[in-house]
């Protein structure tokens, strides 16, 4: 039988992503450490490369819809669920269902609804909700393309 190694973690350069997810989940959450089943969605946004858009800064209509580069999805989960160990749950092990999505926005984050789950039921009361940003700021270039096309701030819209 051969033996399969453990992946532990190979993000080399997430400890400050971490660390800034960290400062905002102890602003949004001030309950109790969860120690039961949990359920985690996630919404990662990240910023469009400059080559989505066109000269009056406007989304191209060959941009494509989802961002498909690194880092994955499941990566991000995983560097985020070990950021909230110690501050919204006791184990990330806890989370029993998961949903997770990446998509572009003017302002990069992540979105992240963590509900408890009883006896094989969603409870419908989020225990945490709220956007956490992943970048120190926005990039202001990108809003500013994204409001002379007319969306509100932190909204993309295609011209």
């Amino acid at each position: 039988v051969a033996k399969i190694p453990l992946l532990v973690d190979d993000a080399k350069n997430n400890a400050p992503w971490r660390q800034t997810v960290r400062v905002f989940a102890r602003q949004q959450y001030h309950g109790p450490l969860l120690d039961g089943p949990l359920e985690i969605i996630v919404t990662f946004y990240r910023t469009r490369p400059k080559a989505h858009f066109d000269s009056k800064g406007c989304v191209k209509t060959t941009a494509p819809p989802f961002p498909t580069q690194k880092p994955d999805a499941t990566k991000l989960l995983r560097a985020l669920e070990d950021a909230l160990t110690g501050i919204v749950w006791k184990d990330d092990a806890q989370i029993v269902t998961q949903r997770i999505r990446k998509r572009y926005d003017a302002i990069p984050g992540a979105h992240v609804i963590i509900r408890e789950e009883l006896r094989g039921n969603r409870h419908d009361v989020s225990t945490m909700e709220g956007l956490l940003n992943y970048a120190a700021l926005s990039d202001p270039g990108i809003r500013a393309r994204a409001s002379r096309c007319g969306a509100p701030k932190g909204v993309e819209r295609k011209c």
